[in-house]
Parts: structure tokens; sequence; C-alpha cells
């Protein structure tokens, strides 16, 4: 059980006219390190993926939306930055990041989400680095896919082709601009 610590002793702190707000600063510092230090260990991180089934214009006239959130048996994972790539009759299919606790860092997913009742029907791995992966950028060409993720932890700013009846990924374009990126958008205009 976790119980929080115990709070600084008060001989620590001088109140004079000089020295009151540099203790007080001080006071709160080292107090919000030792909560934040108990607050991480009684409290776990986790995302999850939600649909609406409104139209861009819609959301943003409401005030509150019905969120649907996907459905799935997984302890030891969250999934976050969804990227639509299709949506049949019974299915929405898309790229995420799945976030593994086993291993302390996100890859790249495909998911197949039952479009009736949002539960999660297949999640395949498409891309893992030795470093975090997220934000799984889609851009099209013709009738290709393009993703490029947020990959910052390396450096890097990769393009990759995805075939996506293959469930294939390869390299396009190594280190676009040698420059980390977080969550980048490609912006199209005319």
């Amino acid at each position: 059980m976790c119980t929080p610590p115990p709070p600084p002793p008060l001989h620590d702190f001088v109140f004079d006219e000089n020295a009151y707000q540099h203790n007080k600063v001080c006071f709160k510092k080292r107090l919000s390190s030792k909560y934040s230090a108990f607050y991480g260990k009684c409290t776990k991180e986790k995302w999850n993926i939600g649909f609406v089934n409104l139209d861009i214009n819609d959301i943003l006239l409401h005030e509150t939306l019905n969120v649907q959130w996907m459905k799935h048996t997984y302890k030891d994972r969250w999934f976050a930055d969804p990227f639509i790539l299709r949506i049949t009759g019974n299915d929405i299919v898309l790229l995420a990041e799945e976030y593994c606790e086993p291993i302390k860092k996100g890859r790249i997913v495909k998911l197949i989400v039952d479009k009736k009742n949002y539960s999660l029907k297949d999640n395949d791995v498409v891309l893992e680095l030795e470093s975090h992966l997220s934000f799984p950028a889609i851009f099209r060409k013709n009738d290709d896919i393009f993703i490029y993720p947020e990959s910052s932890a390396s450096g890097e700013l990769n393009l990759y082709k995805y075939t996506e009846s293959e469930n294939k990924i390869e390299p396009i374009s190594l280190n676009l601009d040698r420059t980390a990126l977080i969550h980048g958008m490609k912006i199209h205009y005319l």
C-alpha cells in the first residue's frame, strides 16, 4: 500500500524577511518532488483511442461529445495517436502508437477495430526500432501510403512506404532533414 511521505521537518525553514521567499520555493520543490515520487508509484498513465461519430464541423459546435472508447483486454500496454487507414462496412483500420510497458517504449501497430462495438479485433506490429516511436502520420500519393512516425528519441525523422495488404514497411528516406521533430505533420497546399 502506498502511504505519503512525511512532510519535511520544520527546522529546515527560517522565516525572516530576506529568506522567506527562498525558503517558500525550496519547501514547494522539496514537497513537490516527494509527492511526485509518491504519486508516480501509486498511479499509472494509460491512454486509449476514442471514436466520435460526427464530422469536424459538428465536433466544433458540440459542447459535449459521445466518445466511444476502444475496448481491449491488454493490461501491459496502451494505445495513442491513431491515423485511419480505411473504414470498411465492419471495421476501422488504423495505425497507432502502442506503448508496451515490458519494453518501456512505443512502436507502430496496425489495429483493426470492430465498427459496431469498438472492440479491438487485431493488433499487428508494423514498425519497431531500438528507440521510442509514436504518432505515425500518414500521407498518400496516388495509391501509395507513406508514414513518418515521430522518432525524436533517435534524433531522426524517417519516411517509410507502407504496403497494407502485406503489412510491410520499407524505409524510403532516412533522416529526412537531420532534425528530430515531435508530432510533425505534412501540410499540402495549392
